[in-house]
């Protein structure tokens, strides 16, 4: 098969094929009136490209059915356009539209050379100009105050896994650096129950013994792992993983819940 790869495709070019893997599906729905607008997926190639691809309302039906993360497909016979006006998934010019004569055919081959997920990470100062510009659907960046100094600061909750671990999280806070090179700091003086230690000694802990314990460290991120996805089932309390047992969910904390995504 001739196909072609996704910075290849042009609005202007007639037969194109591409070989891709769905790396996230999800429906497009109007907050307000909770209808739907249409279905859409960020697809991977072999080259580690990613597009935005949407299916109109009119012909989800048609193709819904057809489709799900994590699958190899050919697919031919679509339109490739403009992205859209708003929450466009993939920072790009161009955008594949499904019309009700895409074919489309799941292949059965290496999945290897596919991206399973895909990340676009901006810098910092760029995340900051786009609040309140809807057009590439972008992480929010929550602002809070510290109430020693009536500094604000920017902050965001991650979790650093390592792996061999199993589903352990330990959680840091991390400072962000601007342009002048100002720190955003959380640190023990904030909350006398975090303790600061290095990368080093964290890993140097067993999971069993740091149960609920919360840690601050100086980190710079060198690489980005994949491999756990973009959301997980978390405890409507604490917010932390929770495990699968039979037909219900449980909080290693607070027992059965309902699980919420992350």
């Amino acid at each position: 098969m001739n196909y072609q790869f996704l910075s290849e495709l042009s609005e202007f070019k007639e037969n194109q094929m591409i070989k891709i893997r769905i790396a996230r599906l999800w429906d497009s729905i109007n907050p307000r009136k909770g209808t739907l607008l249409s279905l859409d997926f960020v697809a991977t190639d072999a080259k580690k490209n990613a597009m935005h691809v949407t299916i109109r309302r009119s012909d989800v039906e048609k193709f819904k059915p057809l489709l799900k993360e994590g699958a190899l497909y050919q697919i031919s016979r679509f339109l490739v356009s403009d992205l859209r006006d708003s929450h466009n998934s993939v920072p790009g010019n161009r955008i594949i539209k499904f019309i009700r004569n895409t074919q489309i055919k799941e292949i059965q081959d290496d999945l290897q050379p596919y991206p399973e997920h895909y990340f676009s990470f901006v810098p910092y100062s760029v995340l900051k100009s786009r609040m309140g510009n809807d057009k590439y659907m972008t992480g929010p960046v929550q602002n809070v105050e510290l109430q020693d100094t009536k500094e604000r600061a920017d902050k965001q909750d991650i979790f650093i896994r390592e792996l061999g671990y199993g589903d352990e999280r330990i959680e840091v806070q991390i400072r962000h650096l601007d342009d002048a090179g100002d720190e955003s700091r959380h640190t023990k003086e904030d909350n006398p129950e975090i303790k600061e230690v290095t990368i080093a000694k964290l890993l140097t802990f067993k999971p069993e013994t740091i149960h609920n314990l919360r840690f601050s460290c100086q980190a710079r991120v060198i690489d980005v792992d994949p491999s756990t996805g973009w959301f997980y089932n978390g405890c409507n309390q604490c917010l932390k993983s929770v495990r699968l047992h039979g037909e219900e969910f449980y909080c290693a904390e607070h027992g059965q819940q309902a699980p919420k995504l992350m």
